[in-house]
């Protein structure tokens, strides 16, 4: 019996035992069997057991397996997929791939193996990024979104456009559909070029550069590309700078369970839509490992520059994030009939409100180096108006920013 056994395959390439089974019955009778003689891998025990109460089984159970016989059959179920973009793309080939962005991340993610190596392309098939084996290799739709030549050319919702309003009362525009690995340098490149720029009088070189918090733009783009809902067709991903903001736009509300609301606090929980995207740029070091992490990092850099924390919205099918350049845009963009409503301390109240989630009476007074009674007067204007939320009553009652 022992030479009848099955081997069973191992991952790791180690022998099985060659093991057979003996069962003596008491009338003299015998049963064999052999390691993987029914399934791959059964031991040669259970499956002699498993034969010599078989009639026994069948017997005792015949009700049962009457009624099983005649219950229908249960529809197979589909395999359980993340997104249709894990699959290949019609007519997408592996020569569509762009050697400029496997080479930065290949680089930026210090993978060892070169770009075009059987070790490489191994390593994008373990991460879902190419489908097929050899010849047959193909990028995969995450694939073709993070590395193509024109990723539009088969998915015409992917890239980034972007809009620059100048001092001359003129825009610039421009449209980014390469790939999306390559697409936060062009921007920043984009930016520079079309942008007025400052001098840099920190350092005692003259240095010319554009006034804008690029960490936080880049942050905010990538995250837009990652977490986006790429199944909304003929919506892009979109960047508008003027004078006072930085918006950008994103197709898709958020992630459930993550609600508008616990963005809007910077508490939400951590949840990825596009996790194969997300890897992939967190690898590179342009993404922080946990989805929504984003949150804390833009109100951490907005406090670090003494800006107004963002403000999320939705607006139709858009998660629409917005950036305040300077202290005095938080007033700047609240419109005319608004601003006519505040008084100039007032204005200047605001200005220092908008760069925390909330706060109470007392901080308010003492940031501003004004009485109790006429902090209290400015809070509830800033409630009437619908910028401030009161919450909780007596004494402790605090005012939180209103999104």
């Amino acid at each position: 019996m022992i030479r009848q056994s099955v081997p069973e395959h191992r991952p790791d390439g180690s022998p099985s035992p060659s093991v057979g089974a003996v069962l003596v019955r008491p009338d003299g009778s015998i049963e064999t069997s052999a390691r993987g003689e029914l399934r791959d891998g059964n031991h040669a025990e259970f499956i002699l057991l498993e034969r010599n109460l078989q009639e026994l089984i069948l017997k005792e159970n015949k009700a049962f397996f009457e009624w099983a016989r005649k219950q229908p059959a249960k529809p197979k179920e589909e395999p359980i997929q993340l997104s249709k973009y894990e699959d290949p793309i019609a007519s997408v080939i592996l020569a569509d791939m762009s050697e400029e962005a496997l080479e930065r991340y290949r680089s930026k993610a210090g993978i060892i193996p070169g770009d075009g190596s059987e070790e490489f392309l191994r390593l994008l098939r373990q991460q879902g990024l190419l489908v097929g084996e050899g010849d047959a290799a193909v990028p995969s739709g995450f694939g073709f979104l993070l590395f193509g030549k024109q990723p539009r050319n088969a998915i015409p919702q992917a890239g980034l456009l972007a809009r620059a309003d100048l001092p001359d009362g003129k825009s610039a525009r421009k449209e980014f559909g390469e790939a999306m690995v390559l697409i936060p340098g062009l921007l920043e490149e984009w930016l520079n070029t079309v942008l007025p720029s400052t001098i840099d009088r920190s350092r005692m070189e003259r240095k010319e550069q554009v006034d804008l918090p690029f960490e936080m733009i880049r942050e905010a783009v990538v995250n837009a590309l990652i977490h986006r809902d790429y199944d909304i067709a003929g919506q892009k991903c979109q960047l508008i700078v003027n004078a006072d903001t930085i918006t950008i736009k994103s197709p898709g509300g958020p992630i459930p369970p993550v609600t508008l609301e616990e963005i809007q606090s910077f508490n939400a929980p951590m949840k990825s839509r596009n996790p194969v995207l997300h890897y992939v740029f967190a690898r590179m070091g342009m993404a922080e490992e946990q989805g929504f992490g984003l949150m804390k990092s833009l109100k951490l850099q907005a406090e670090k520059l003494s800006l107004p924390l963002p403000t999320f919205a939705m607006e139709g099918d858009y998660l629409v994030l917005t950036i305040y350049r300077s202290k005095a845009a938080a007033t700047a963009t609240l419109g005319k009939e608004l601003l006519e409503e505040l008084s100039k301390t007032q204005r200047v109240g605001w200005e220092w409100l908008a760069g925390r989630t909330g706060a109470t009476q007392a901080e308010y007074a003492k940031a501003m180096g004004i009485t109790a009674r006429t902090a209290q007067r400015h809070l509830k204007k800033f409630v009437e108006l619908g910028l401030l939320r009161k919450v909780g009553a007596s004494s402790s009652t605090s005012y939180e920013v209103k999104p």
